[in-house]
């Protein structure tokens, strides 16, 4: 386990793996709420508690997540494309081709640079002990795993949402992520005065018939240790915050951020690279003397330097 030196605040957030991944999906979750979810930390009013399964499955889903939300934009575009083969004259077809070209562009700069950004503000918290401790699964936890396995209890291992006796129901990994919190929090490894537990998964933590409750078969290890169950993050963040620290602006601020002016094509891979977005200062001296602006790549890591000068060292 690491982190706990750091650990100031008295509430605890522990959250699922889909909340971390719906935080930066499309449409999911507002500016205002993400805000917020930022907040929570660098104003110090919680910590966040993830389990080692929560971590695995953020490294693993965090880049292709949102490289199957870009390849759904291109699929989608791509139905607009085969309607060119219908346009006779070769001036309209080249106009219209230009068009869906700039489109494709805008949908993915609008994407990179604004949903793709929430996902490098989380992966910051989470690698910062300052915010983040993350817990690994105890035997207890694998204990309890197991006797529910065995035993086919509901919700992770018996699906009562099927009509089908015969099919086999396997959460063992949400299973872990419920239990390791439950037995860190009883042992006393999680000291707060509030814990909360978020997820957006409603079919493997939910009461079958009351999404917003937790399962039956888990509320009494919730209550034991007070654990707060919700599905609900905005919710849970304005209970923790009334501040909203503005970290990211509104959605026409992003417009007026992604002209074309504000991008140069990287020489390395061809890919675009924002001039603010992806830059960073380097001292040339190594002691703050003759700092200049720099870019970085995000997609192959190139980075050059723009010549120009940091006067505000």
């Amino acid at each position: 386990m690491k982190g706990l030196s750091y650990i100031k605040s008295k509430t605890a957030l522990c959250l699922d793996t889909n909340i971390l991944l719906n935080l930066f999906e499309p449409g999911t979750h507002s500016i205002a709420t993400f805000n917020k979810f930022l907040t929570a930390f660098y104003s110090r009013k919680c910590d966040l508690i993830l389990t080692d399964q929560v971590q695995s499955e953020w490294v693993r889903h965090v880049k292709s997540t949102q490289e199957k939300v870009l390849k759904k934009s291109e699929e989608d575009l791509k139905t607009h494309e085969e309607l060119l083969k219908y346009i006779d004259s070769d001036s309209e077809k080249e106009e219209m081709q230009n068009t869906l070209n700039k489109i494709k562009k805008m949908e993915k700069r609008k994407y990179l640079y604004s949903y793709g950004k929430r996902a490098e503000k989380i992966d910051e918290i989470i690698k910062n002990e300052s915010f983040t401790t993350i817990v690994q699964r105890t035997p207890n936890a694998e204990k309890l795993i197991v006797e529910k396995s065995i035993s086919k209890e509901a919700p992770f291992f018996k699906n009562e949402r099927s009509d089908s006796t015969n099919k086999v129901k396997n959460e063992a990994a949400d299973a872990s992520i419920f239990f390791t919190l439950y037995d860190y929090i009883k042992n006393g490894s999680l000291d707060f005065e509030t814990v909360y537990f978020v997820t957006d998964n409603k079919k493997d933590f939910s009461n079958i018939s009351n999404p917003s409750q937790i399962h039956e078969n888990l509320k009494l290890y919730a209550d034991e240790v007070n654990m707060i169950f919700s599905n609900n993050i905005k919710d849970v963040l304005s209970k923790i915050t009334e501040e909203e620290y503005i970290f990211f602006d509104s959605e026409e601020t992003i417009k007026n951020f992604l002209h074309d002016k504000f991008f140069e094509i990287c020489s390395e891979c061809k890919e675009e690279v924002h001039i603010n977005s992806d830059s960073f200062k380097h001292s040339h001296d190594g002691r703050g003397y003759n700092t200049t602006f720099w870019l970085k790549c995000r997609n192959c890591g190139h980075c050059w330097d723009t010549g120009d000068s940091v006067v505000d060292i």
